[in-house]
This record gives C-alpha cells, structure tokens and sequence, in this order.
C-alpha cells in the first residue's frame, strides 16, 4: 500500500508541474502577444525558461525509461501529451536525448494516438 501511494502521489506531482510549470513557459513563449520590439528578449527569454525544464527533465529521465521507473504510469501520458506541444516549438532530439528516447517509447503505447486526437 506505502508504495502505491507513493506512486500514485508522484505521478500527480508530474502531472501539476508539466500542468502549471511547462504549460506556463510554453504559453508564455506562444501566446505572449508582444513582438521583440515592444519588449526585448522576451521570446528568448521565455525559450530560455521553457528550455531550463526540459534540462530538468532530461536529468530526472538519465537511466530510467519512464517517469517513476521502469514502466509507464499516467503521468508519463499526460506530460508527454505536453511535451509533445513543446516539440511543435523546439526539437528535442539534439539537446535532450533522454527525453527524446522517453517521449518516443510513450509514443509506441497503444492508447498514445487515441490521447493526442
């Protein structure tokens, strides 16, 4: 039971990062309404942030193929169904090579095409 809660507890802790944290720098990068001359380094700068999560990210996924381990939970469905918003802005294969080989194995889920349309 300990360790299912704790499972269960992490996964939400995944779920509220990518669901304010990512989606945030990502909006911010999208949606900011302002052209660099109305407000200078303001698309770098929110690159910049954007790009700081996937390090993170990136560093948490080292060694594991999963989120939480070695299979996938729902978290890692619903922060790949984020990232994949992200890769419509920056390319993850050359920087961030753990996320990358994450995202493509949670892509190969059976259910991945039925989340994402």
């Amino acid at each position: 039971m300990g360790s299912e809660l704790s499972f269960v507890s992490q996964s939400f802790s995944w779920i509220h990062w990518a669901s304010s944290v990512l989606h945030r720098d990502l909006y911010r990068l999208r949606n900011s309404g302002l052209t660099d001359e109305e407000c200078p380094g303001l698309s770098q700068n929110s690159l910049d942030n954007l790009g700081a999560r996937l390090d993170t990210l990136d560093r948490v996924l080292k060694g594991r193929s999963y989120l939480l381990g070695q299979r996938p939970y729902f978290c890692d469905t619903a922060l790949a169904v984020m990232v994949d918003e992200v890769e419509r802005v920056v390319a993850l294969a050359d920087k961030w090579p753990h996320l990358n080989k994450w995202m493509e194995r949670v892509k190969t889920q059976a259910n991945w095409v039925k989340v994402v349309t």
